[in-house]
């Protein structure tokens, strides 16, 4: 799913919170880091929000040192806020 059609899909007090690291983002670009970047493998990257129970990421990569491409966005439970480990 395209991340503007995500983002969209959302309440807007997730889109918010989203759009507030998405900045974070915009203002830092590859000098952001954990806990609301991180490398997943290669030159792409996730934006991870935490929000309650549940857990966003939004795959993206950095082209040319100035500009952050989103690639993908998904939401999935939290595994410690599920029970898991």
């Amino acid at each position: 799913m395209p991340v503007e059609d995500f983002l969209d899909a959302l309440e807007t007090r997730h889109r918010d919170r989203i759009m507030a690291t998405v900045q974070l983002l915009a203002e830092q670009g590859h000098q952001l880091r954990r806990p609301q970047s991180d490398t997943v493998v290669g030159p792409i990257k996730e934006l991870g929000i935490r929000m309650g129970k549940l857990r966003y990421r939004i795959l993206y990569f950095i082209l040319l040192q100035d500009a952050a491409i989103l690639l993908h966005a998904l939401a999935k439970k939290d595994r410690r806020a599920a029970g898991g480990r």
